[in-house]
């Protein structure tokens, strides 16, 4: 009775610690409550009946937790199941290394309370080895891995899965073989190898082309900014050229004497433009403090839109930003989506207006967007579904690629309200190196 309570208990711990160690960012301490649940259940009601191929059915309802509950969920539910490829084959090496050093029958001391232990506690040992070089080497959470290619990798993982727990229940039958283990430690230990060769490559392969995208932005970006200075180098020219007739004109006006007339084309045609042009170019200066390239070359690209389309901006960055605490081309992005559709829904009211703030103050950034908007509170909790769009001929699919980009990001926090008819889009990401 000892003894399987304690088969139990141990069967519990490793499962548990598989599907909750590597978890990323972290998972609530609830959801282990709820694994050990789902583990006693099985063992009351379907053990007894089907001996270790329970094992499949433990499987697929931890798969389940870990699915819907933890975002992102495939890259996690991809983890969880290559840490299980991870412990299947540790524990074949494992086993095969003791019968080498106890030149002893697996039988005879698999069952070992002490081996079982040894076994746990290397294996939790290695899981935080492995969340490590996932998070902190690899950096895989800042992936944007495509679907397709997760879920093929998930599918490698649970055909090794699969294959592993009738292989296990088998030799459980056969009485664990001292032949029987060393063939299959090989295979499994071999198999893995590639597995994790895979899923490796796979990484490598999409940092490469996440680097490769950045550049192409960055490059795009640029070209979009020069373009921009071109047209402004351009109109100063034009406004050079002009300068001598104004002035021309303004001197036939006093050598006439027709002062009147001459404050009336001031009013009429100088001044507008003078205050037109103080106005564009108020924005423009507060571009200095910001110091992200990237950023700059975005806002600057932004307001040379709303200057064309008559849609004031303003603009508030009181103090140097040096940081953005993510990747430029997501920060890029994410911004872009705000802005383009600040001004598309500016462009739609009577009194047009946009509002950009940015402040970094200690090892925190905020980002807040506003424009006017005639949004209900009902539909705000709609905006970031793919396909919800309030603009015709959109497709609706840019906040819920902003809610994709940021979902893997436990140091950015995304917040949309309405604040006195306007819509507030609010960015704030912590932990900056600075």
């Amino acid at each position: 009775m000892l003894m399987t309570i304690f088969n139990y208990m141990i069967s519990a711990i490793m499962l548990t610690s598989i599907y909750s160690i590597p978890v990323y960012p972290k998972i609530k301490y609830r959801y282990l409550f709820l694994f050990a649940a789902v583990s006693l259940l099985n063992n009351i009601f379907f053990y007894p009946l089907i001996q270790n191929f329970d094992t499949y059915i433990l499987i697929a309802a931890y798969s389940c937790i870990i699915f819907f509950t933890q975002k992102p969920r495939i890259l996690n539910l991809c983890i969880v199941s290559m840490a299980y490829v991870f412990s299947v084959a540790l524990n074949y090496l494992y086993t095969m290394i003791s019968g080498i050093i106890f030149r002893k029958a697996p039988a005879d001391y698999m069952s070992h309370p002490l081996f079982n232990i040894c076994f746990i506690v290397l294996n939790i040992c290695l899981l935080f080895v492995y969340r490590y070089f996932l998070y902190q080497k690899l950096r895989v959470q800042k992936l944007i891995i495509n679907r397709k290619i997760a879920v093929t990798l998930v599918l490698n993982a649970l055909v090794y899965i699969f294959i592993f727990i009738w292989n296990f229940s088998y030799g459980e039958t056969l009485g664990y073989l001292s032949y029987v283990i060393s063939f299959n430690g090989v295979s499994f230990l071999l198999s893995s190898i590639l597995s994790f060769g895979l899923f490796y490559i796979t990484c490598k392969s999409l940092m490469k082309e996440a680097r490769l995208q950045h550049q192409l932005k960055e490059y795009e970006t640029l070209q979009e900014y020069t373009g921009n200075l071109e047209e402004a180098y351009r109109q100063l020219r034009s406004f050079r050229h002009d300068y001598a007739n104004v002035l021309a004109s303004i001197t036939c006006f006093l050598q006439d004497g027709e002062y009147q007339q001459l404050e009336d084309y001031l009013n009429a045609h100088l001044l507008p433009q003078k205050t037109s042009i103080e106005a564009a170019a108020l924005p423009m200066g507060q571009l200095s403090n910001m110091q992200l390239l990237e950023l700059k070359s975005l806002i600057y690209t932004k307001l040379i839109r709303a200057s064309s389309e008559n849609i004031p901006v303003h603009l508030d960055i009181p103090r140097p930003v040096t940081a953005s605490g993510m990747d430029p081309v997501i920060l890029v992005r994410i911004l872009g989506i705000f802005l383009d559709n600040a001004l598309d829904a500016a462009g739609e009211q009577e009194n047009p207006s946009v509002f950009l703030g940015i402040l970094q103050q200690d090892d925190t950034l905020t980002i807040n967007v506003k424009n006017p908007c005639s949004l209900s509170a009902g539909q705000l909790g709609l905006l970031s579904r793919p396909g919800f769009t309030t603009k015709e001929g959109h497709t609706g699919i840019g906040l819920s690629t902003v809610k994709e980009l940021t979902a893997p990001m436990d140091n950015v926090f995304w917040n949309t309200r309405l604040e006195e008819g306007m819509l507030v889009q609010e960015l704030q990401i912590t932990g900056l190196s600075v």
